[in-house]
């Protein structure tokens, strides 16, 4: 199943009229590259983008083209958290059909606690999924424990399928990200280089303790006719 996405990314020039024009150009020919392809079954119109008056004309006009070209699937994007009052809270949400939220905690934000609360705050009238979340875990010469070990990786896995498991509104997660990356800005001594959040290391083929945890959780959702 795909959820296809074009590149409308943190702090682009929302106001720029050419911007917009250039947006709608790329959703345009992926949707009429890819409407016929029954594997595909949600656009999403963005990711990660700081909410403002700009942004949000910009982002609407997005969900209407893609309405437009395609009235029989499902319009999504990364929606924004607020972490002050711990709640999903982002206007795009009143437009689209899916709210997307990409959440770190347990790994950028350490306290797990607050996605309870987050969780327990919300309460949005349609589905959300997890569109991003995980924890970097070096699989060869990485540390035993804490940050970075397959052994924490895998505790974040287990305490967010655990949390968001009690929520009725979340439909779906995708862990981020199947292969570890490069990444040249990931310098330090346990990355050198590489996103190491992969549940499958760089070789694409060695897979990290976390992978038969998410594993086992799809196919226990599967087995309950879940989403």
């Amino acid at each position: 199943m795909l959820w296809e996405e074009v590149p409308v990314y943190w702090s682009i020039a929302f106001d720029n009229p050419g911007t917009l024009a250039d947006a709608k150009n790329q959703l345009t020919e992926l949707i009429r590259r890819d409407r016929n392809r029954a594997s595909v079954i949600i656009w999403s119109t963005g990711n990660e983008n700081p909410d403002s008056d700009a942004r949000y004309a910009f982002m609407s006009t997005l969900v209407d083209t893609a309405r437009a070209l395609d009235p029989t699937r499902l319009i999504s994007a990364a929606c924004l958290v607020n972490h002050v009052r711990f709640r999903i809270e982002d206007r795009l949400a009143d437009v689209i059909d899916v709210i997307g939220i990409n959440e770190y905690f347990g790994w950028y934000f350490p306290d797990c606690g607050e996605l309870i609360a987050i969780g327990r705050n919300s309460n949005p009238d349609r589905p959300v999924v997890i569109t991003e979340t995980g924890a970097d875990g070096v699989k060869e010469g990485g540390p035993k424990s804490g940050f970075f070990s397959e052994d924490y990786m895998t505790e974040v896995y287990r305490r967010q399928i655990d949390i968001l498991g009690r929520l009725d509104y979340i439909r779906g997660m995708s862990p981020w990200i199947l292969y570890d990356f490069r990444a040249e800005k990931r310098m330090n001594r346990h990355q050198r280089g590489w996103n190491r959040k992969g549940l499958i290391a760089q070789d694409k083929t060695t897979r990290k303790k976390a992978f038969a945890v998410l594993a086992a959780h799809y196919h226990r959702l599967a087995g309950e006719g879940g989403a």
